[in-house]
């Protein structure tokens, strides 16, 4: 997984760039279907037609949202996130904008490329047979909308770091930690948290939606709890082969799992 730094290199210039050539979508309404020119298109084969290309969108917002530029992102994200993922999925999937737990800010949603015929949609100046559009819940295919044990099969599927794809997929909370909430799922003694942390926790619970929990630093271990169900994600260099990104990091049920659910890959 990877970790940035708030440093940014040519930040106004970049940033500014950005802000201008990708705008937040609007949503579509909820009172008529999408039109068929606002329909998600297939990732990989908007990429592989040249119709779009990685970095150019919200791919890299992890670390422009931080003020790296877009081109310095491209370098040190390209292998990770435009190479071994986005350009691999074979499929329509709204994708997170950022991995945060924020409620409410238009960067909490997912998003896909459209046909440039979607007015709906917010233009891409370097490329214009496509635009960016914010997903709409009952309307776009959404990897949130998966459950844990469906987006470890997809993760298997697609030959997919499960760790990315979660991050990617569910709401990632940088406040409870992994380390700190454990006990709660039954892994060890409690680690010292603050009222306002618990709250969180017991509200992330009580909402039965899967919620990453992340580690200090934002690689494994770190676990997606749904509930009372606790999955965690562990590095495992050891194995790994690579090109198959599925190799990179196991996943097993931890807690509240049935036999047939605890699987580990």
């Amino acid at each position: 997984m990877f970790f940035f730094s708030p440093v940014a290199f040519f930040a106004v210039v970049f940033i500014d760039l950005f802000k201008h050539t990708v705008v937040k979508a609007s949503s579509l309404s909820f009172l008529s279907p999408p039109s068929p020119d606002c329909t998600c298109l297939n990732w990989n084969q908007t990429y592989s037609s040249h119709r779009a290309i990685c970095g150019e969108g919200h791919e890299l917002f992890l670390a422009t949202k931080l003020g790296i530029s877009t081109i310095r992102a491209k370098l040190l994200m390209n292998s990770e996130f435009c190479l071994n993922f986005y350009k691999r999925i074979d499929d329509n999937v709204c994708i997170n904008v950022n991995m945060g737990n924020e409620p409410g800010k238009w960067y909490s949603g997912q998003w896909c490329y459209v046909s440039a015929s979607c007015d709906s949609a917010s233009p891409v100046q370097s490329a214009p047979d496509v635009r960016v559009k914010m997903c709409t819940d009952g309307h776009d295919k959404m990897l949130r909308n998966m459950s844990p044990e469906d987006l470890h099969a997809y993760a298997r599927a697609g030959d997919f770091d499960v760790g990315l794809l979660v991050k990617m997929a569910y709401p990632v909370d940088q406040d409870v930690k992994w380390h700190l909430a454990k006990g709660f799922f039954g892994q060890s003694p409690n680690l010292q948290m603050s009222s306002d942390q618990v709250e969180k926790l017991q509200g992330i619970i009580t909402s039965g939606q899967p919620v990453v929990l992340d580690s200090h630093d934002g690689h494994p271990p770190f676990a997606v709890v749904q509930g009372r169900k606790a999955y965690l994600v562990e590095l495992d260099e050891a194995h790994f082969i690579r090109g198959h990104m599925n190799t990179l990091t196991t996943w097993k049920c931890v807690h509240g799992c049935n036999a047939g659910s605890a699987a580990q890959s």
